[in-house]
This record gives C-alpha cells, structure tokens and sequence, in this order.
C-alpha cells in the first residue's frame, strides 16, 4: 500500500497535569515527514475540522459563503418567486444538511 504522505497533516493535543497543549510532533512514515498543524490552523477529517479552541469557526466560514453563493445564484435567475422558493427549499437542505451532520455550529 502506497501512502502520500503529502496529503497527510497531523493535528496532537498533549495533556501535561491539568491542562492541554497543542504541540507540533515530528512523524515520519517511510522516511517522510508528516505536516504538522500549525497554532491556530485546523485539519479537516473526514469533512469535520479540528482546531485547539474547538470552536468550529472553518464550519461556520463555509456555511456563510455557502449560502450567499446559493442566494446570488438563485436571485440572478428570472423566475417566479414560487419557484425560488421551491429552489430555495430543495437545494439549500441538500447543500447544507452535510455540514450539520458533522459540527453543530450555533
């Protein structure tokens, strides 16, 4: 099995006591070093992002774009509003529901 390292990043917290760190390790994998996240920065798993604060700001980012990139496309066609209101409901549900699945962004 061949892995790429490249498309790999490590994010580790280190717990010393009572409080929790975020370091950067140095791993390797066949003689390759992994990226580390850096302060700040956040990893993205499996369509969840990772940061120290937890704080699920990326999610929030996307979401926001997200949206206003759906409402300009569907406020640039000259339809009815029923339709983009129909529009609105299906497509928005279908693009969003996968964001809500992974992160609970208040």
């Amino acid at each position: 099995m061949t892995i790429w390292v490249d498309t790999y990043t490590s994010f580790d917290i280190k717990k010393f006591y009572t409080r929790s760190f975020h370091f950067q390790p140095y791993l390797l994998i066949n003689h390759a070093l992994v990226l580390a996240v850096k302060q700040g920065e956040s990893s993205d798993y499996l369509g969840r992002y990772f940061d120290f604060s937890i704080s699920n700001q990326v999610h929030k980012n996307k979401l926001s774009s997200l949206f206003t990139a759906i409402l300009k496309e569907i406020d640039s066609l000259s339809l009815h509003p029923k339709n983009r209101l129909l529009l609105l409901s299906r497509l928005v549900l279908s693009k969003v529901s996968w964001h809500f699945t992974f992160a609970d962004p208040s």
